[in-house]
């Protein structure tokens, strides 16, 4: 009988050792020599990494594997494409957001309200009123005076009928008619009529109330954003000098001057590329001159301009509005907060949005850490980014991407 139970326990001992031989099964894998390359594969073959051949190991599979084993391998997960951390999360935002957005800008004539002096005669400028470029001149103000062959002709040929054929009314009215093409106004006319004296000299006076330029300078749209060095006229600030001079001749018809209205301006605003897709004609557009931060200009946006200017590769936009009363100088720099239409889209805070250069990031909760995911992102307004695609309501993400990031650290998105 005691031999008998000996036998028992010995069996006993034997099928609970053929267990344990079971849970424990050898597996035969090949890994990297290189331990930082954290390769494995169950064949032979390279390393996709650094090129190495694999080399064989074993090791044992445990079917019983705890929790503590299992939270072991995510810690032994590569740093680049795992991280654990207690950084609090956020999910999508659905909501309505009021988009104010910024710009900069500056004050230029609106070209609708730009006038030109013209000479209706051939001849020589007599004597020139107008000492330097952008002098301030109001409608009806003598420019200048001209001294002309022509206008000298067709006086002697109206005296000439107003002494011999002073009945011949067609021919005298013919004659009244041509000075009034040179530019002889009735007073004038009527002088020479009831003196039966010619005057050579004929005033050429400004048609518009403005700041006068020469219409010999080369006249451009100046780009407020480029490293140019022209004004918002197009002329250099120390080129304050009068290409038109007395004693010059000039041609019938040759615009001599060009007036600019200083009260009738718009402004040139800059407008982000991010913000582009937000912009649209006749939102309403708040003005601060930076030369007066407490004044306020209100408008809307009248003109988006189907071009880039000069080396500027920012869309532009016009603001025009009444400068009378403001008096801002041409070129004066201005800063526009531009209220857009609302935005229905799916928001998270700024902060949460990694930028790795061509895509953007999100670190997205997944089981016991977070995983980084590729998201497609739209404006970004104060602290909010939209997010249009890669991101669903459920997903839960890092509130601060760049917080789980040293300098060293370059993120693998698994595709």
């Amino acid at each position: 009988m005691k031999s008998l139970n000996i036998i028992f326990f010995i069996l006993l001992a034997l099928i609970g050792c053929n267990t344990i031989n079971n849970n424990k099964t050898q597996v035969v894998s090949y890994t990297c020599p290189m331990p930082s390359d954290s390769v494995f594969s169950d064949k032979p073959g390279k390393c996709p990494k650094c090129g190495m051949k694999l080399i064989k190991f074993e090791e044992h599979s445990d079917n019983n594997k705890t929790d503590e084993d299992a939270a072991f391998d995510f810690l032994l997960k590569p740093t680049d494409e795992f991280a654990i951390s207690s950084i609090p999360l956020i999910t999508l935002q659905d909501s309505t957001v009021n988009v104010l957005t910024k710009a900069l800008g500056i004050v230029s004539y609106d070209k609708n309200y730009v006038g030109s002096i013209s000479s209706r005669i051939a001849g020589r400028i007599e004597k020139l009123l107008i000492r330097y470029q952008y002098q301030k001149v109001n409608k009806g103000q003598k420019i200048m005076e001209i001294y002309s062959p022509e206008l000298l002709t067709e006086q002697q040929n109206l005296i000439f009928l107003l002494k011999n054929d002073k009945t011949n009314i067609t021919l005298i009215d013919a004659s009244k008619q041509r000075l009034h093409l040179l530019g002889v106004d009735d007073k004038d006319i009527q002088n020479v009529i009831k003196t039966l004296k010619s005057n050579p000299y004929i005033n050429v006076y400004a048609n518009y109330t403005g700041h006068l330029q020469d219409a010999s300078a080369e006249m451009q749209i100046s780009n407020a954003y480029s490293n140019s060095s022209m004004n918002s006229t197009g002329a250099s600030a120390n080129n304050t000098e009068l290409k038109i001079k007395e004693g010059m001749y000039v041609q019938k018809g040759q615009t001599v001057f060009t007036i600019f209205n200083q009260d009738k301006v718009y402004a040139l605003l800059s407008i982000y590329n991010d913000d582009v897709s937000l912009i649209q004609k006749g939102i309403s557009v708040e003005l601060t001159p930076e030369s007066n931060a407490g004044r306020k200009i209100y408008g809307k946006i009248d003109v988006i301009e189907p071009f880039y200017r000069n080396e500027n590769k920012n869309q532009t936009v016009r603001v025009y509005f009444n400068n009378k009363s403001l008096q801002l100088p041409i070129g004066s720099q201005v800063k526009a907060a531009i209220m857009t239409e609302p935005k229905h889209s799916n928001w998270v805070a700024s902060t949460s949005v990694l930028d790795i250069g061509l895509e953007n990031v999100v670190l997205k909760k997944y089981q016991q850490g977070l995983v980084p995911v590729k998201v497609k992102t739209g404006i970004k307004y104060n602290n909010l980014i939209e997010i249009t695609n890669g991101l669903t309501q459920n997903d839960s993400i890092a509130i601060n991407a760049q917080f789980l990031m040293d300098s060293e650290s370059f993120i693998k998105i698994k595709k």
